[in-house]
């Protein structure tokens, strides 16, 4: 059967071999990556935020990720990438998936937060850039949307992880993302916006 592998996560940015996420204690980390070794499990709890999970075509090799608005803007996806080796020369062999999370309709989110995850995504520091500039290239990227009579943003969490992807040279066809809402669809999932409570769904990838 499967070695499983959990990680404690903490909304940070840390990737691990499987090797080091044996038995509880679980470590503190928010990434896993498989190390070589035929069915190894990698689990990754939810309950908004979003499972990222990248598997190899060719190697079988897979890793899973955890990543809300802190992952996202602390580059959660680029510490996966790097501990993966992902290269412009094997990149073509690799796919992601971004698992059930909170919609954009249904994630208000604050105007820092906004910048943060803006400042993950662009070349060059946005800093720079005047205040209108920053939310009107957020939106036309569809990374927040901007409701200006009530003076609120509302964060796309799946959009800017996919435009982090894209940035480090995936393209479209390689990226995977499921449209389900944990928020909206009760039925299916728990969402920590919609409960208040620690309840979560688990998601895992096998190698």
């Amino acid at each position: 059967s499967p070695s499983i592998h959990i990680v404690n996560q903490v909304h940070g940015n840390k990737v691990i071999k499987a090797s080091e996420a044996i038995k509880t204690p679980w470590p503190k980390a928010d990434g896993i990556i498989s190390t070589g070794i035929k069915e190894q499990s990698l689990w990754i709890c939810t309950a908004d935020c979003i499972p990222i999970f990248f598997s190899n075509k060719e190697t079988g090799q897979v890793a899973a990720a955890h990543a809300g608005w802190k992952g996202v803007s602390r580059k959660i996806l680029e510490k996966v990438i790097f501990k993966l080796r992902i290269s412009e020369s094997n990149r073509k062999n690799w796919l992601v998936t971004l698992g059930p999370s909170i919609s954009l309709k249904k994630y208000q989110i604050k105007a820092d937060v906004a910048f943060k995850i803006y400042e993950s995504i662009k070349s060059k520091s946005a800093k720079d850039e005047k205040l209108n500039d920053r939310i009107n290239n957020m939106e036309s990227l569809g990374i927040i949307k901007n409701d200006r009579e009530e003076k609120r943003f509302y964060l796309d969490i799946k959009s800017a992880a996919a435009h982090q992807l894209i940035k480090q040279g995936f393209n479209n066809s390689q990226i995977n993302i499921n449209q389900n809402c944990t928020f909206s669809e009760s039925e299916l999932f728990h969402s920590w916006r919609r409960e208040k409570a620690k309840a979560i769904q688990w998601s895992c990838i096998l190698s």
